[in-house]
């Protein structure tokens, strides 16, 4: 007898192992509190994947498989199976595939791996087509375009542009009106669940209540079709703004669900395209793409190229702990407050909160990238191993040195004041640069270059802010050295 033994994360509904499978043969959903305890991870994110997998039996059954749900410890349940033949599908977080290893090894039993349909390109292939360091994105893209035919005419991009990002970068207009995502109802078997996570799993951070996720396909399909037919045309030109006004602004908020398997990508992204035909504009389409198409397949890419060791990158030698508030969004900026204090309500941030306030903040402070890599890993819902840590190491820290993202992504306090409504109900002021109210932004953004200076230099694309700092006036820079060395010693009271 052939045991399929699937992970809450893999529950693509096409995935190439069902066609090894005879009608004797059984899929096995294991669900095991220490599957969970890898990490102190957000109850929500919990509750998102214990939910889905236990919805995932019913599904599962409904196609005409042998499924046995089962609550207890992996190791022991495999036991009984006691299998001819198991087989898994491939997953890709370092610690994931060394726990499965421990389990089948302790037990003597092989297993024969297969590609987990949730990603476009095979393990295989997405190594080979990233073949050099440093890591680029825009040639993957396009290749990855031409290779799927997707916003191609001939063999050229449709509308005469790869990338419509620069028209992707505009501040939210006040009153502005955005429909809400189409979120799913609480079903009794969630409702059970989030009984169950608050019960068993107090020490994790984050509540139960609130949860908002979709569990099911059929959910997930709900979400994605609403935001296509609602929310892309908005999504473009707003996706990197930063707003009290909404949560969520016009993101498509599909990554939890796609990382779990409940959508395919392939799918997501045909939808988009077909939206061009009644109006949808290409800035928005191509942004909702390139999201999938390009960067998701990219980040994983990276990780599987450069693990082991990825983790351990600190190109800038930074050492800090991790101020309190990433943990209870108690800070005077007004801006590291919304975005943490979403974090810890719903485990979700969109990507300029994770990049340009989140990890910005984190960068400019000069904390530990192990200790940042680590929140975001336990805090999101839409979290694993393969996309958390490509995105914080590499692209929001810089702490490869440059492996994958070509320049650090750091700002003063002019950026976020650029992209949102964040300092106009600040305590502090995003014009001063020095004094008790100045933008703490501001004075570690100019620190980080100072300290740095010498790394800095060799990256052309820092040239404009590395010629302002030379140029400023002596005593400005020491007012400023002395204003970061102030905020430094004073991290966890701002």
């Amino acid at each position: 007898m052939k045991i399929l033994w699937l992970l809450p994360f893999q529950l693509h509904l096409s995935q190439d192992a069902f066609k090894h499978l005879g009608d004797d043969d059984v899929i096995a959903l294991i669900e095991d509190d220490a599957f969970y305890r890898m990490r102190p991870f957000h109850k929500k994110r919990i509750v998102a994947l214990m939910s889905a997998m236990r919805h995932h039996e019913a599904t599962l059954k409904a196609l005409g498989f042998n499924v046995r749900f089962i609550q207890g410890d992996t190791k022991e349940t495999l036991r009984t199976f006691n299998p001819g033949e198991l087989l898994t599908i491939q997953a890709t977080d370092a610690d994931i595939v060394a726990w499965q290893s421990s389990i089948t090894g302790a037990l003597g039993i092989h297993h024969q791996a297969f590609h987990d349909a949730q990603f476009i390109l095979k393990e295989s292939d997405v190594k080979a087509r990233l073949s050099k360091r440093p890591y680029k994105m825009d040639p993957f893209y396009r290749v990855m375009r031409k290779d799927f035919n997707v916003l191609i005419k001939g063999d050229k991009p449709l509308h005469g542009a790869w990338s419509f990002d620069k028209e992707n970068r505009k501040k939210l207009p006040k009153n502005t009106f955005i429909p809400e995502p189409k979120w799913p109802e609480i079903d009794p078997m969630t409702h059970d669940v989030m009984t169950y996570v608050k019960e068993h799993f107090q020490d994790h951070p984050g509540e139960v209540d609130g949860f908002r996720q979709p569990v099911t396909h059929a959910e997930a399909k709900a979400l994605a079709d609403h935001f296509f037919e609602e929310r892309l045309a908005t999504f473009g030109p707003y996706q990197d703004a930063l707003t009290t006004q909404y949560k969520d602004v016009s993101h498509s908020m599909v990554s939890q669900a796609l990382n779990t398997g409940l959508l395919d990508p392939l799918d997501l992204i045909k939808h988009a395209e077909s939206k061009l035909v009644s109006g949808a504009p290409m800035n928005s389409v191509e942004g909702f793409i390139r999201q999938i198409l390009g960067w998701r397949e990219y980040i994983r890419g990276i990780y599987l190229k450069e693990m082991p060791g990825y983790h351990d990158h600190n190109h800038y030698g930074h050492t800090r702990n991790l101020p309190h508030y990433y943990w209870d969004g108690e800070t005077n900026m007004h801006c590291m407050q919304d975005a943490t204090s979403h974090v810890i309500d719903d485990g979700y941030a969109h990507h300029i909160q994770r990049l340009m306030v989140l990890g910005n903040f984190a960068n400019l402070a000069g904390v530990d990238p192990k200790a940042v890599n680590a929140w975001f890993l336990e805090m999101f819902v839409d979290s694993h191993d393969w996309v958390v840590t490509p995105n914080v190491i590499g692209m929001a820290l810089h702490a490869d040195g440059g492996l994958m993202a070509t320049k650090p992504y750091i700002s003063s306090g002019s950026y976020i004041h650029k992209m949102g409504d964040y300092c106009e109900a600040c305590y502090y002021d995003v014009k001063a640069k020095t004094g008790e109210k100045a933008c703490p932004f501001n004075a570690l953004y100019w620190n980080y270059i100072d300290r740095h200076m010498e790394t800095l230099e060799k990256n052309p694309r820092m040239g404009i802010p590395l010629s302002v700092f030379k140029k400023m006036d002596p005593e400005n820079v020491t007012a400023l050295r002395k204003q970061a060395e102030y905020l430094l010693e004073h991290l966890e009271t701002l």
